[in-house]
């Protein structure tokens, strides 16, 4: 088994449908991001892939402030008969990768969290 991890951090002055429009064109061949209505974080916006890619959801939640927005990975459909050994066994970390393709978009800044 292979679990993908991401965390990335995303600097724009964009709505987060509009970050989600530019994520989804570069990494995954225009898939929607949807589910803004839905209230998946609680405390900031939220929308997530509207298809499984690799097997697993993005999470794309945030604001156009100084924090900015994160691309994060979901595997809860997943975890659910998993060990946490299996899980630190498991992870592949593609946040270095999702960086390098998003770097040269022009309306993002995209950067590793400290």
């Amino acid at each position: 088994m292979v679990l993908l991890s991401c965390r990335v951090n995303i600097k724009s002055d964009l709505c987060l449908e509009d970050v989600a429009s530019i994520v989804s064109e570069h990494l995954f061949g225009g898939v929607p991001f949807v589910g803004r209505d839905q209230h998946v974080r609680d405390e900031v916006p939220a929308v997530y892939s509207s298809r499984y890619i690799l097997g697993c959801r993005f999470l794309l939640s945030g604001e156009p402030d100084a924090e900015g927005y994160f691309l994060e990975v979901s595997h809860h459909e997943r975890l659910k008969d998993v060990t946490a050994q299996q899980i630190r066994e498991s992870l592949v970390d593609v946040s270095s990768d999702i960086v390098d393709l998003l770097k040269s978009v022009g309306s993002i800044r995209v950067v590793l969290p400290s």
